[in-house]
């Protein structure tokens, strides 16, 4: 079978919009049971790199975490949220972001994933092994729950970037600097890193979307269960060529996932009728 993924409609983060969208979206994957089980252990992996406010649109919206959260719980599952900021604690980064409130008002622990353990991939910048946590290793389903960026013309900031935030610790940021030359290298190790946490399911909060030019309306959610299928789908939306985005080209080249855009099916709203308009 093709990649799949569902674009729908989210014009607010209003929890019944969000509810909404995310039915309406699990429905074209099959339904949420598909993916998840009475009484599994469920790591949600939003993105919160560094403390910003939900007006800054620059983490993901707490309603769309909370619409998940509610999705996952009606289905047995048991949620935890899970995030390695680059910049802060968790604690303080998810209070900032809403999320922390969130989290509270669910019973969804907040977990920092801040406990080195080896993954069994390569690191294609170190020639070693890749570094995870346990937490991550040990959840029956992992959710991806990005932000929708794009801040520079090569490169969308979606699911496969995401989960680059289950590296524990430091480490992100050291391997970040060591690669600022080999830029090629550095995409390459978050392909392989996104195949090594294996998330079962993708939700972008494509509600709000960053670019050069500030936060911008898209108005919808994005979900799939291949990070690299979602990715291709994102760069349409942005309007970032494939052959000219990073993660695509690195995925490309290790043979990762699904970055050609005529090879996913894409089930919910048109492309051509939610793209960004420059």
């Amino acid at each position: 079978m093709p990649a799949t993924v569902a674009i729908v409609r989210c014009p607010s983060y209003e929890p019944a919009v969000v509810d909404r969208a995310l039915d309406e979206a699990f429905q074209l994957l099959g339904g949420l049971g598909r993916y998840i089980k009475r009484d599994e252990q469920v790591l949600l992996k939003p993105s919160l790199p560094a403390a910003a406010a939900p007006d800054e649109h620059a983490t993901t919206h707490p309603e769309v975490v909370a619409g998940v959260i509610r999705q996952v719980q009606q289905a047995g599952g048991r949620c935890f949220i899970a995030e390695s900021p680059t910049f802060g604690s968790l604690a303080r980064v998810a209070e900032t972001a809403g999320v922390g409130a969130v989290a509270r008002r669910y019973e969804a622990p907040l977990v920092e994933l801040n406990r080195p353990t080896h993954l069994p991939v390569k690191n294609p910048l170190t020639g070693r092994w890749l570094v995870g946590d346990p937490c991550v290793t040990r959840a029956d389903v992992i959710i991806n729950l990005p932000k929708l960026q794009a801040g520079t013309p090569t490169r969308v900031t979606g699911a496969v970037e995401n989960l680059y935030g289950c590296v524990p610790g430091r480490r992100k940021a050291w391997w970040q600097v060591q690669a600022r030359r080999r830029p090629e290298v550095f995409c390459d190790m978050l392909v392989e890193n996104a195949r090594a946490v294996s998330s079962a399911l993708t939700v972008v909060d494509a509600v709000m979307v960053k670019d050069r030019q500030g936060p911008r309306p898209m108005g919808v959610l994005v979900i799939g269960t291949e990070p690299v299928a979602v990715d291709a789908v994102l760069c349409d939306l942005m309007g970032v060529p494939a052959p000219q985005d990073e993660i695509l080209q690195a995925a490309t080249r290790r043979g990762i996932g699904t970055p050609e855009l005529a090879a996913i099916q894409v089930v919910g709203e048109r492309l051509d009728q939610v793209r960004l308009r420059v």
